[in-house]
């Protein structure tokens, strides 16, 4: 299985949701600019944690490093075709501070 690894910066505050497996994941999206330039890419992230405090501290603007399990799904959205990217999170890492 490969594994992808992102760093960037939270668009919103995280939250919490419990998935059809009962199981509770943290979510929040993480803009992410490649390191050759271009275009910022937004990555769903979802982070299996029982350690629900640590949502208090993934807010709008902190940095953070992942890693974990990339995911896409064609969709449309206000008549175009785009993919979401997911990002099932095996690790997370706080990086710097907040910056909103």
């Amino acid at each position: 299985m490969f594994k992808t690894i992102i760093t960037g910066r939270l668009g919103s505050d995280s939250k919490i949701k419990e998935i059809n497996d009962g199981k509770k994941y943290i979510s929040f999206p993480v803009a992410c600019t490649p390191f050759y330039g271009g275009d910022t890419v937004w990555c769903d992230v979802m982070y299996r944690s029982e350690r629900e405090k640590l949502s208090d501290y993934l807010k709008k603007g902190r940095q953070v490093g992942l890693v974990g399990r990339l995911t896409f799904k064609a969709e449309e959205y206000q008549g175009n075709n785009r993919v979401r990217l997911t990002l099932w999170a095996d690790e997370l890492e706080l990086l710097g501070e907040n910056k909103e």
